[in-house]
């Protein structure tokens, strides 16, 4: 925590000096480690900073899509919803390229489609939610890809309204586009959760809820046979990261990253015994990322490094989290004084992700050690 705010303190004085866009760097990098942290005091400060600088920023570089995004994401967790949609707005405005769209435009405008539900605007939450569906069929890609997963949530959100509408309206006309909503859902996205058993639905709900202990036993527990097993042991994992980053008590998080850790292997014992079966291969592929990420997290450096070293060389062109991979190599080079392997695995990182949100920190911390 003091880290982080001695971060956004540099912010201050680069802000002090109307330098925004260093300050905007900074501060964006201090909200994305204080989210991952779970420190929300430190995500609300950095986040009023934040959107007081943006307007003042001249490089565009500062203001790349995923940075307002997180703004956005702090935003409605605070309840400023007005301010939320705006900065989801503006990381769609900002999304030029198909991989930032995919990355954060379709996520974003899903994103406001739900605030309108939660505020009860329900024909804007479906308008929203359905042109995102619309567009996402004329595609024509597969339920299984990112694009596929963010529709497949915009047309359970515009079920779900349409479904309000219609019980409050008790209007034929509502009812009949109700059902043809549902109907699309029901075709489209077989795979969704609503659409699948009711084991790993109440599950996803209690997760949702921020009941990770739950969940994970829920989830855990999801038949073999279900076609959400899968689906169902890759969460396991990230219910105890949930639980490790937003625990105060550093022993019990401790804890948590280590059942976090011990899930995780599981997870690549029980898909690597399933052969080739895809399913089976992408869950291991999470449960090697999940390890790594968790030796990281208990500062076993050593381990997280080769860990990290063998999931790369293992899946060299899909990062699961879009640079993180790279930013755990350069801390934990850092943290065993290997400062040459850090800037070495720093500029890779530039090269194979150069709009991940994780160069900064990993930029302030390398030219940190230089420094010193």
């Amino acid at each position: 925590r003091y880290a982080l705010l001695a971060r956004l303190e540099v912010a201050d004085a680069f802000a002090a000096r109307e330098d925004f866009d260093s300050a905007v760097a900074i501060a964006g990098e201090a909200l994305s480690a204080a989210r991952v942290a779970g420190q929300r005091r430190v995500g609300r400060t950095a986040t009023a900073k934040l959107t007081q600088w943006v307007a003042n920023v001249a490089g565009a570089g500062a203001l790349e899509p995923g940075l307002l995004y997180q703004i956005g994401e702090s935003l409605a967790a605070q309840g400023r919803t007005a301010n939320a949609i705006t900065f989801y707005e503006k990381a769609v405005a900002s999304s030029a390229t198909d991989e930032m769209k995919e990355k954060w435009a379709y996520p974003a405008r899903l994103r406001i489609a739900r605030v309108y539900r939660n505020d009860k605007r329900y024909f804007a939450s479906s308008e929203v939610a359905w042109k995102l569906v619309e567009e996402y069929l004329e595609t024509g890609q597969d339920e299984d890809t990112p694009f596929g997963q963010t529709a497949s949530e915009a047309c359970n959100t515009a079920r779900l309204a349409w479904k309000t509408i219609s019980g409050l309206t008790e209007r034929s006309a509502d009812n009949a586009r109700y059902q043809s909503i549902l109907k699309t859902f029901q075709e489209k996205f077989p795979g969704h959760p609503d659409n699948s058993d009711a084991a790993f639905g109440g599950a996803l709900d209690v997760f949702n809820d921020g009941k990770y202990e739950m969940a994970a036993d829920r989830l855990r527990d999801i038949s073999p046979s279900s076609r959400n097993d899968w689906r169902a042991q890759r969460m396991v994992p990230v219910c105890y990261r949930r639980l490790a980053t937003s625990e105060e008590d550093a022993a019990k998080a401790k804890e948590w990253h280590e059942k976090c850790l011990k899930s995780a292997q599981e997870l690549v014992n029980m898909a690597g015994a399933k052969g080739d079966d895809s399913a089976a291969q992408r869950s291991r592929q999470y449960g090697h990322l999940y390890v790594a990420m968790s030796l990281a997290s208990l500062e076993r450096w050593t381990e997280a490094i080769t860990s990290m070293k063998d999931y790369l060389l293992r899946y060299p062109k899909d990062l699961l989290k879009h640079g993180l991979e790279y930013d755990i190599l350069v801390h934990g080079y850092l943290a065993t004084d290997a400062l040459p392997l850090a800037e070495q695995t720093l500029a890779v990182m530039k090269q194979k992700v150069p709009g991940s949100s994780y160069i900064p920190r990993s930029n302030f911390d390398v030219f940190d050690a230089l420094r010193t």
